[in-house]
């Protein structure tokens, strides 16, 4: 699949944007651990990133089969560097509360619920039926290279900065790459 140079963008981008999701799941629940000190709100910090997703992939499925791929894509990667830049400023300017995180978090869960089923559905666009397999084998590797890496990476800078602000600035960052490419 890496022999076609719109999927070979298409994946490089996309190291972006899923290492920023890494990044930013470590660093809403190193914040709101670190603003309540609650297990049980880490719990519905893990609520509000999954049920809007959860609700919103079924209706992202249709959506994706029935409009043009790329402009959602693009509508989705901008949509969550915005939210991001938004949760990067309010934890930077001392503001931030539970309830931006948790908001922002589910916003991000449901842009994120109409994106995967684009991601997943824009291959035939960009490879030929014969690189299918190795186009989705690809994607995961993605998935699996940035769980292990960037988590390591965004404990690290919170430590250096004493700070979440810069993960979600950088989450913001990753997602802005996607949607450029």
């Amino acid at each position: 699949a890496l022999g076609f140079p719109r999927y070979r963008r298409y994946w490089l981008a996309s190291f972006a944007s899923v290492g920023a999701t890494q990044l930013v799941i470590l660093g809403q629940g190193w914040l709101i651990f670190e603003l309540t000190g609650s297990a049980w709100q880490l719990g519905v910090l893990g609520a509000a990133a999954a049920l809007p997703n959860i609700m919103m992939t079924l209706l992202g499925g249709v959506i994706a089969d029935r409009f043009d791929k790329r402009l959602i894509m693009m509508s989705t990667s901008l949509s969550t560097t915005l939210a991001l830049s938004l949760l990067a400023w309010l934890d930077y300017s001392g503001i931030v509360a539970v309830w931006h995180v948790l908001t922002i978090t589910a916003l991000v869960s449901l842009i994120s619920g109409l994106d995967w089923p684009v991601r997943v559905s824009i291959y035939p666009q960009l490879v030929d039926r014969s690189a299918f397999m190795s186009a989705v084998a690809l994607n995961s590797f993605i998935w699996q290279a940035t769980r292990m890496a960037m988590p390591a990476f965004g404990g690290l800078l919170i430590f250096a900065v004493r700070d979440t602000w810069p993960v979600f600035a950088l989450g913001a960052v990753g997602f802005f790459v996607m949607f450029w490419v």
